[in-house]
C-alpha cells in the first residue's frame, strides 16, 4: 500500500469503518511506515480529545425550555400521503 492510499484510509480506519481486508492492509503499512504511523497516532489522539467532557457545554434549563416551547408552537407537519414517482409515472402513461 502506498502512503497516499494509506492517508486516504486513515480516517476511516480510526472510525472503524474499514472491512477486514483493508484493516489488514493498512495495519501492515502502519507497521512499516513511520510517517503514516505518526499521522495515525495523531488522529487517535485527536479523537480521544473530543471525548473530554470539558469541551461540551450544557445549555441552561431556561434555554432548553424556550426551545422546546417554540417547537410545540410551530405548525403541525403535513403528513398527507403523497403519490410516489412510480404512481405519477403510471398516471402519466395512462393518459398517453
Amino acid at each position: 500500500m502506498s502512503c497516499q492510499r494509506a492517508q486516504e484510509l486513515l480516517n476511516s480506519h480510526v472510525d472503524g469503518e474499514l472491512d477486514g481486508f483493508h484493516v489488514s492492509e493498512i495495519e501492515q503499512h502502519l507497521d512499516q511506515c513511520h510517517d503514516c504511523k505518526l499521522d495515525y497516532n495523531s488522529l487517535l489522539d485527536l479523537r480521544s480529545s473530543f471525548k473530554d467532557k470539558s469541551l461540551y457545554y450544557r445549555a441552561p434549563s431556561s434555554l432548553q425550555n424556550r426551545i422546546r416551547s417554540s417547537l410545540h408552537e410551530e405548525a403541525p407537519v403535513d403528513v398527507t400521503p403523497r403519490m410516489t414517482l412510480r404512481a405519477l409515472s403510471n398516471r402519466r402513461n395512462e393518459g398517453s
